[in-house]
């Protein structure tokens, strides 16, 4: 290869690893704007959702106090909906421990052809965790300003249903540590 060629590639390759760590920084930042955009934001809760529990019709209230909301929408396919679903098993557990329990609050937006699909999964896999099922789409079009462009978002709220943490904190060490943190002080000041 001619020192030409060489300094091409290696021109190529530089620029290439300046694109990339320039973007996903911008990726970075811009998810930290999110999050700073929507904090302190309200989420409506419609009582307009259909409450399940093992796939089949139960009576819910949404309680007051802080709560931990999963939104799950149709872009989802059911079976891997609630895979993801178990994943929450060690945070349902740890809230439901507290002092004073925070209920976390499984949303789910199927699409139409899939609702008959998920309620029987949810019962076959007896998933012990009550679910709201929004068949058409409320909590979306009530909160539209505050969800993401992707197909599941979470959100820990006070007692005013104001969003003080976003993101899954069953993804990483550091999110847990902040939902746990911010749980305590939401607790402690009767929030």
């Amino acid at each position: 290869m001619n020192v030409e060629k060489r300094m091409k590639i290696s021109c190529l390759m530089l620029i290439g690893c300046i694109l990339l760590f320039s973007c996903s920084n911008y990726r970075g930042k811009r998810k930290a704007l999110d999050e700073r955009d929507i904090s302190g934001k309200t989420i409506i809760l419609s009582p307009d959702l259909i409450p399940k529990y093992n796939g089949r019709d139960t009576v819910l209230l949404i309680e007051d106090g802080p709560k931990i909301i999963v939104y799950y929408d149709s872009i989802e396919c059911s079976s891997c909906l609630l895979n993801q679903m178990f994943e929450w098993s060690d945070m349902i557990t740890y809230c439901e421990t507290l002092p004073r329990p925070v209920p976390v609050y499984f949303i789910l937006n199927p699409r139409k052809s899939d609702i008959y699909t998920l309620l029987k999964i949810l019962k076959i896999q007896a998933f012990d965790y009550p679910v709201w099922i929004d068949t058409a789409g409320i909590f979306k079009k009530l909160n539209h300003l505050v969800l993401k462009d992707n197909s599941r978002d979470c959100f820990l709220l006070n007692s005013k249903n104001e969003i003080t943490v976003t993101g899954v904190p069953n993804k990483s060490i550091e999110k847990m540590r902040q939902y746990q943190e911010k749980i305590f002080e939401l607790l402690a000041n009767n929030e």
